[in-house]
């Protein structure tokens, strides 16, 4: 798969540190709002969307139990854009991530220059 990093937007005192605009050259789509994190390996992208709690049928008592086991209660991740092509999803990890790093590094490699001039 066939991207284009457009461009990388910084985020200050975060979880991540920005956010991608890339473009999907393959099925001519645009995508905004990729969350980058650093971790020990690398560099790790997160595809814009939302967590919700997992709302299951509640019975009152269960209502009433249900500040307690808050916290126990599963989160699930709601993508906006998604691939239901297996192949493709892989696809675009294998491409986000060869192209994201390469992007990232450049930027943050320049960014290092300017700040000691």
């Amino acid at each position: 798969m066939k991207i284009e990093i457009v461009e990388f937007y910084p985020l200050e005192n975060n979880k991540y540190l920005g956010t991608l605009h890339i473009y999907i050259i393959d099925y001519n789509l645009d995508i905004r709002g990729i969350c980058v994190s650093k971790t020990k390996k690398g560099y790790f992208f997160l595809m814009p969307g939302k967590y919700v709690l997992d709302e299951e049928e509640l019975t009152e008592k269960e209502e009433k139990e249900e500040n307690e086991e808050e916290k126990k209660r599963k989160w699930i991740f709601y993508p906006y854009v998604s691939f239901i092509d297996e192949k493709v999803k892989k696809s675009l990890i294998k491409a986000l991530q060869k192209e994201g790093t390469k992007f990232l590094n450049e930027f943050y490699k320049k960014l290092k220059k300017e700040e000691k001039k």
